[in-house]
């Protein structure tokens, strides 16, 4: 088993496709092919957007598109010696491009390509069409022959802009970073400055930011979770009437983003009747109550008195669902300190956990410990191939390590959740069932320790500790 483990964790698949080449320039029709008219095509940007790109450079990409929608792309530039697929607006054949008679898609892009994070917007679209054979499709028109234009507009990016009102700027007395991010790789962070005094910030990041949405990050209805987070030096009222400054930081998780939004963040600070400090995140309409809260690498209080922030750890927690008899598993799911109650998981054929989080997550990673040496390194190998990282966790929050997951799901059975059952849900499941017959093996025998570490959406944290025994290894 040990040998079979390693071998798989090691495996490396190289995914290879073969083209054909079906771009033809000339005006005679062979049977089966049709031509693709570009001579009325009107490529535009949306009057919407804020930025004016010239359409002749914008590159074109065109994709067949087969019964069951997997796309081929189609190979447009036919210069000696390249090795792209596009060709610009610009540089568009007047005759026209053969091509087999089939389903295919257009995509205009301002861009060869858009980049995770930036400030260059990328705007872009895309347009269906049926090409038959010894026929001309005509892009310029519709069916019934009316003018289509193909409108660009800001293109799998969320347009994101930071900004707050004078009393959270007052009580800035330092250097303050708001990051906003879909994901690991589509995070930006803005600066913010304040004397701890004035209105308006001594600096400030004015510039917006652009965050690519794949497919990976969108739930069913194409929206994503924006996750926003600041983190700062502010002045914090005392009992006495007199202000400490102090490290603070706030976070909060809003849903319903999709590409081509412009999202404007505005942090905001209130004060209440009896002087203590409210605080809201607001995108466009949508109103969040965040507390502030102390950061991690200091011991001071938080900031004012915030009546919405949820007491202690917000009622996270850790149940087992299935796997050891009843009164075992409701004397485990009592217990605060889990790591006091280890599970000796060899002879069970199921087990099953739910983590509770009231206030949905906002991020979720675990740690992975084990007394088995040959155990620990296989996981080290498979959570940080490359060896430079110094302490290397599983970002369940995170689509970065999807290909992670599905390792550990695949070949040792650990049924880690996906990121998009895992952010902003308030039960997420782990089904270690499949996990059982591997680390019951001789060869990974030992004490297993899982760390959850969770954060919900009102940054409220707490660390689980799963512990699996494996110490009594099943004999064949």
């Amino acid at each position: 088993m040990k040998r079979l483990f390693s071998v798989v964790m090691l495996a490396v698949i190289a995914l290879t496709s073969c083209e054909k080449d079906n771009y033809h320039y000339n005006n005679e029709l062979e049977p089966g092919y049709g031509l693709l008219s570009f001579a009325g095509a009107d490529i535009t940007v949306s009057e919407e957007v804020e930025t004016r790109a010239n359409v002749n450079d914008f590159f074109i990409w065109v994709y067949a598109v087969d019964d069951n929608g997997s796309e081929t792309v189609v190979k447009l530039n036919k210069s000696e010696g390249s090795t792209v697929d596009y060709i610009t607006y610009g540089a568009m054949p007047t005759e026209g491009i053969k091509l087999p008679a089939g389903k295919y898609k257009l995509v205009a892009q301002s861009a060869t390509a858009v980049p995770d994070y930036g400030t260059t917007p990328v705007y872009g679209a895309e347009r269906e069409f049926v090409i038959v054979a010894g026929k001309t499709t005509d892009l310029s028109k519709d069916e019934n022959g009316n003018p289509t234009p193909i409108v660009c507009t800001l293109w799998q990016q969320v347009k994101v802009k930071v900004a707050y009102n004078e009393l959270f700027i007052q009580h800035l007395a330092g250097e303050g970073i708001a990051t906003v991010k879909i994901n690991e790789k589509a995070k930006m962070s803005f600066k913010v400055k304040g004397d701890g005094s004035s209105k308006t910030p001594t600096y400030i990041d004015e510039d917006p930011g652009y965050l690519k949405v794949t497919e990976e990050d969108t739930d069913a209805s194409g929206e994503v979770i924006l996750q926003v987070e600041f983190e700062g030096v502010m002045k914090v009222k005392n009992d006495d009437g007199t202000y400490t400054n102090k490290k603070q930081k706030m976070r909060a998780a809003i849903p319903g983003v999709k590409a081509g939004q412009y999202r404007k963040i505005q942090f905001d600070m209130a004060e209440d009747k009896d002087g203590n400090a409210n605080f809201t995140i607001t995108i466009d309409g949508f109103v969040e109550d965040v507390p502030l809260t102390e950061n991690i690498d200091v011991t001071e209080g938080s900031l004012g008195d915030d009546p919405n922030k949820p007491q202690g750890d917000g009622g996270i927690k850790l149940i087992c669902t299935a796997g050891p008899d009843e009164t075992t598993m409701a004397a485990w799911n009592a217990a605060e300190d889990k790591s006091a109650m280890p599970i000796n998981v060899t002879g069970f054929t199921d087990l099953k956990f739910t983590a509770e989080v009231p206030n949905k997550v906002f991020e979720f990673y675990v740690k992975i410990t084990s007394t088995n040496a040959d155990f620990a390194d296989t996981v080290r190998k498979v959570l940080d191939p490359t060896g430079t990282v110094e302490d290397p966790k599983l970002l369940l929050t995170s689509n970065a390590q999807r290909d992670i997951i599905t390792m550990f799901q695949t070949t040792v059975g650990l049924g880690f959740p996906y990121s998009e059952d895992v952010c902003n849900e308030d039960e997420i499941y782990f089904d270690l069932a499949n996990a059982l017959e591997p680390l019951s093996d001789a060869a990974f025998a030992g004490v297993h320790t899982f760390a959850m570490y969770v954060t919900d959406n009102q940054g409220c944290t707490k660390t689980i500790n799963l512990v699996l025994d494996t110490t009594t290894p099943k004999t064949e």
